[in-house]
C-alpha cells in the first residue's frame, strides 16, 4: 500500500509526533494549507469554478439521496458536532491523565480549542449563506463557511491519528486506526453536503483548516519541548 512507501525522512510532518524533534518541513505545509484555505476564500467571495463546482454537487446530491442514507448520515454528522465531540475528547483525555500521557492532552485540548474558535471568527468574517433550506435534509441555523463539523471531526480525529502512530506499537494496529479514522473525517465532511446544509467549498476548506491547526499546535508544542 501507498503509505507502506511513505519516506518518513523526506516528510516529517508526517512522523509520528515527536516533540523533540527539531527538524522539520511542518510549517511549509502548514503555509501550504493555510493558502489553499485562503483561495477557497477568495473562490467563494467571486464568480468562478468553486461556486460552479458547489451549485452542480448541491444540484446533483438529491439524485442519491435514500431513507437508509438520510439517516446514516445524520448518524455520521454528530461525530462533528461539537456536543458530541467534546464529550468523545474529555473521555479520552481521561484514559491519557491515567496512563501520565499529558502531553498528549495538551495536544488535544489545544487543536479542539484553536479549530473552534478559527471557525467562530471565519464564519463572522465571510458570512456565507447557507445552500437552500427547500434542498436541507436538516436544518442548521448561522453562516455556512466553513463547515464547523467538518473542522472539529479534522481537528480531533486528526489529532489521534498522529497521536495513535506515536502510542501503538504494532504497525498493523497503527494502519488500521489511521485507515478507520480517515474514513470518518471523509463521511463526516460528505455528510454535511448530503444533509444540504453545506457548500462542498465550505468543507474543502474546513478539511485545510483543520490540517492547518492540528499541524501548528504540534509545531508550537515542539518548540516549548525543545525550550526546556
Amino acid at each position: 500500500m501507498v503509505w507502506d512507501h511513505v519516506d518518513w525522512v523526506r516528510f516529517p510532518a508526517l512522523r509520528p509526533m515527536n516533540f523533540t524533534n527539531k527538524k522539520s518541513n511542518s510549517w511549509l505545509i502548514i503555509i501550504a494549507f493555510l493558502l489553499f484555505f485562503g483561495a477557497i476564500i477568495f473562490g467563494v467571495k467571486g464568480e468562478n469554478y468553486i461556486l460552479t463546482a458547489d451549485l452542480y454537487v448541491n444540484n446533483f446530491i438529491p439524485s442519491i439521496r435514500s431513507v437508509f442514507l438520510d439517516y446514516f448520515f445524520i448518524g455520521i454528522s454528530y461525530f462533528g458536532k461539537w456536543e458530541v465531540v467534546a464529550i468523545l475528547a474529555i473521555l479520552v483525555a481521561i484514559i491519557w491523565v491515567r496512563k501520565k500521557k499529558w502531553n498528549y492532552v495538551l495536544f488535544l485540548a489545544s487543536s479542539l480549542l484553536g479549530a473552534e474558535i478559527l471557525v467562530w471568527v471565519m464564519k463572522h468574517l465571510i458570512q456565507r449563506v447557507r445552500p437552500p433550506f427547500s434542498q436541507a435534509i436538516v436544518l442548521e441555523d448561522g453562516f455556512s463557511f466553513p463547515s464547523g463539523h467538518s473542522t472539529l471531526a479534522m481537528a480531533f480525529l486528526g489529532t489521534l491519528i498522529f497521536i495513535s502512530w506515536d502510542f501503538f506499537q504494532e504497525i498493523k494496529k497503527k494502519k488500521s486506526i489511521v485507515y478507520g479514522l480517515a474514513v470518518v473525517i471523509i463521511l463526516v465532511g460528505f455528510s454535511r453536503i448530503y444533509l444540504g446544509v453545506h457548500w462542498l467549498s465550505d468543507v474543502l476548506a474546513s478539511y485545510f483548516l483543520g490540517v492547518a491547526v492540528v499541524l501548528l499546535v504540534r509545531e508550537i508544542l515542539k518548540l516549548t519541548k525543545n525550550k526546556e
